[in-house]
């Protein structure tokens, strides 16, 4: 089950409190502060693994030369196996 962030809103426009629940995806978002009765909204925060094992992923793949590098020596060693045969 996912975890998901609420903060309170508050009327003066400083930031609220803020908490974490486990909840499901079917769950509809809380509407209001289990401990104040205030209201709440959900807090979207990026999730840093995803994000982190993205940009390695990303970056690999970005640089074509070392994509194609590879692809020709791929094929340089398949010449030298089949002239050695």
């Amino acid at each position: 089950m996912p975890i998901y962030v609420y903060e309170t809103i508050r009327t003066d426009g400083k930031p609220g409190r803020r908490f974490e629940i486990r909840q499901k995806i079917t769950d509809p978002p809380l509407r209001k502060d289990p401990k104040t009765g205030l209201g709440l909204r959900r807090v979207i925060l990026p999730f840093a693994f995803l994000n982190n094992r993205f940009d390695k992923t990303r970056k690999f793949f970005a640089n074509e030369d070392r994509r194609e590098t590879g692809i020709k020596k791929e094929k340089a060693m398949e010449k030298k196996r089949k002239a050695r045969t």
